[in-house]
């Protein structure tokens, strides 16, 4: 089976205006604001060790946040703390960014199997959850 090659988008200026003009997505506070990127994003595996996703797969958290993100189950941190889906939270802030990379690729679509992929792992955790 032929894996096909990530698409890695590098964009300092993303990764600065999501830290600037956004709240923790966990606590809502406006201080210590990190880019924390999201690791798992499809059913291929997750990046390496001392690898980073694209520069798209980030949500704002302020430090103490993410250092708990980095101390849990990815999944289980957006999941059981947030309830939330965290590409969809990537997408609208990929669609509102200065950088004109991060934005086509959000608009052409490239996030939706992220967020297919984030959804389904929630139903099929639900239903091991309920027997």
């Amino acid at each position: 089976m032929l894996i096909p090659k990530r698409i890695i988008i590098k964009s300092k200026k993303h990764l600065e205006w999501v830290a600037r003009n956004s709240n923790c997505i966990r606590c809502r506070t406006t201080y210590g604001l990190q880019s924390a990127h999201i690791r798992k994003t499809d059913k291929l595996g997750n990046v390496g060790w001392g690898q980073k996703n694209s520069d798209v797969y980030v949500v704002p958290l302020c430090y103490l946040c993410h250092q708990l993100q980095h101390t849990m189950n990815e999944f289980e941190f957006f999941t059981g703390h947030l309830y939330i889906n965290p590409i969809t939270v990537c997408l609208e802030l990929a669609l509102k960014s200065p950088d004109k990379k991060v934005k086509q690729f959000a608009k052409e679509g490239k996030l939706n199997n992220a967020i297919k992929y984030w959804d389904d792992l929630k139903t099929s955790t639900e239903g091991t959850t309920k027997s």
